[in-house]
Protein backbone atom coordinates (compact mmCIF):
# COMPACT_ATOMS: atom_id res chain seq x y z
CA UNK A 1 0.00 0.00 0.00
CA UNK A 2 1.32 3.81 -0.70
CA UNK A 3 1.74 6.55 1.82
CA UNK A 4 1.85 9.96 1.08
CA UNK A 5 3.11 12.36 3.36
CA UNK A 6 0.88 16.22 2.53
CA UNK A 7 3.68 18.10 4.49
CA UNK A 8 5.99 16.56 2.27
CA UNK A 9 5.38 16.69 -1.55
CA UNK A 10 6.49 14.34 -4.05
CA UNK A 11 8.88 11.24 -4.22
CA UNK A 12 10.46 12.05 -0.78
CA UNK A 13 6.76 12.08 1.12
CA UNK A 14 5.92 8.45 -0.49
CA UNK A 15 6.53 5.15 1.20
CA UNK A 16 5.32 1.89 0.66
CA UNK A 17 4.04 -0.79 3.50
CA UNK A 18 2.45 -3.89 3.49
CA UNK A 19 -0.56 -4.72 4.84
CA UNK A 20 0.86 -6.71 7.33
CA UNK A 21 2.62 -3.69 9.65
CA UNK A 22 0.10 -0.81 8.02
CA UNK A 23 -1.54 -0.36 11.51
CA UNK A 24 2.11 0.59 13.10
CA UNK A 25 3.24 2.14 10.46
CA UNK A 26 0.40 4.43 10.02
CA UNK A 27 0.71 5.24 13.75
CA UNK A 28 4.18 5.82 13.60
CA UNK A 29 4.40 8.12 10.62
CA UNK A 30 1.34 10.70 12.26
CA UNK A 31 3.83 10.63 14.88
CA UNK A 32 6.46 11.75 12.68
CA UNK A 33 4.89 14.07 10.86
CA UNK A 34 3.26 15.71 13.92
CA UNK A 35 7.34 15.89 15.62
CA UNK A 36 8.10 17.45 12.03
CA UNK A 37 5.45 20.23 11.88
CA UNK A 38 5.77 21.31 15.39
CA UNK A 39 9.86 21.49 15.14
CA UNK A 40 9.13 23.75 11.87
CA UNK A 41 6.45 25.95 13.48
CA UNK A 42 9.06 26.43 16.74
CA UNK A 43 11.94 27.37 14.39
CA UNK A 44 9.68 29.42 12.48
CA UNK A 45 8.50 31.39 15.57
CA UNK A 46 11.94 31.74 16.76
CA UNK A 47 13.49 33.19 13.22
CA UNK A 48 10.89 35.28 13.64
CA UNK A 49 10.86 37.11 17.11
CA UNK A 50 13.41 39.47 17.84
CA UNK A 51 14.18 41.48 20.82
CA UNK A 52 14.49 44.99 20.37
CA UNK A 53 16.13 47.70 22.91
CA UNK A 54 14.62 50.58 21.75
CA UNK A 55 10.79 51.48 20.56
CA UNK A 56 11.66 52.69 17.24
CA UNK A 57 13.70 49.13 16.98
CA UNK A 58 10.17 47.59 18.33
CA UNK A 59 8.44 49.24 15.96
CA UNK A 60 10.05 48.53 13.09
CA UNK A 61 10.14 44.74 14.06
CA UNK A 62 6.78 44.12 14.45
CA UNK A 63 6.10 45.27 10.81
CA UNK A 64 7.05 41.87 9.85
CA UNK A 65 7.20 39.65 12.80
CA UNK A 66 6.82 39.57 16.73
CA UNK A 67 8.73 41.43 19.62
CA UNK A 68 9.81 39.39 23.04
CA UNK A 69 10.48 42.60 24.94
CA UNK A 70 9.83 44.13 28.86
CA UNK A 71 6.48 45.55 29.45
CA UNK A 72 5.05 47.27 32.31
CA UNK A 73 1.36 45.70 31.98
CA UNK A 74 -0.63 48.91 31.93
CA UNK A 75 -3.39 48.98 30.11
CA UNK A 76 -2.95 52.39 28.77
CA UNK A 77 0.72 51.71 27.52
CA UNK A 78 -0.72 48.74 25.51
CA UNK A 79 -3.22 50.68 23.99
CA UNK A 80 -0.90 53.24 23.20
CA UNK A 81 1.31 50.76 21.66
CA UNK A 82 -1.52 49.55 19.72
CA UNK A 83 -2.40 52.99 18.27
CA UNK A 84 0.79 53.91 17.65
CA UNK A 85 1.69 50.02 16.00
CA UNK A 86 -1.39 48.48 15.44
CA UNK A 87 0.49 45.52 18.01
CA UNK A 88 -0.75 44.32 21.04
CA UNK A 89 0.48 41.73 23.21
CA UNK A 90 -0.27 38.27 22.69
CA UNK A 91 1.00 36.61 25.41
CA UNK A 92 3.08 36.75 28.30
CA UNK A 93 5.46 33.34 28.52
CA UNK A 94 5.18 31.67 31.90
CA UNK A 95 9.66 31.63 31.67
CA UNK A 96 10.59 34.12 32.18
CA UNK A 97 14.25 34.97 32.48
CA UNK A 98 14.12 37.03 36.25
CA UNK A 99 15.20 39.89 37.44
CA UNK A 100 13.45 43.06 36.42
CA UNK A 101 13.30 45.79 33.14
CA UNK A 102 12.23 48.77 31.82
CA UNK A 103 8.92 49.00 29.61
CA UNK A 104 9.85 49.09 25.99
CA UNK A 105 7.42 51.97 25.49
CA UNK A 106 7.04 53.92 28.53
CA UNK A 107 10.12 52.95 30.60
CA UNK A 108 8.38 52.28 34.16
CA UNK A 109 9.72 49.25 36.06
CA UNK A 110 8.41 45.98 33.83
CA UNK A 111 8.66 42.53 35.79
CA UNK A 112 7.89 40.49 32.48
CA UNK A 113 8.35 40.01 29.29
CA UNK A 114 5.45 39.93 27.20
CA UNK A 115 5.34 39.05 22.96
CA UNK A 116 3.72 41.66 21.10
CA UNK A 117 2.60 41.48 17.40
CA UNK A 118 -0.10 42.46 15.03
CA UNK A 119 -3.22 40.54 14.21
CA UNK A 120 -3.74 39.50 10.33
Amino acid sequence: MALGRRDRPGKDGRSFVSQDGLELRVAELLDQIQRDLFQRALAFRQSHTHQPEDYESFRHVLEGGWADVWWCGQADCEAAIKEDTKAASRVIPLEQPGGQGVCIRCGRPARARAIFARSY
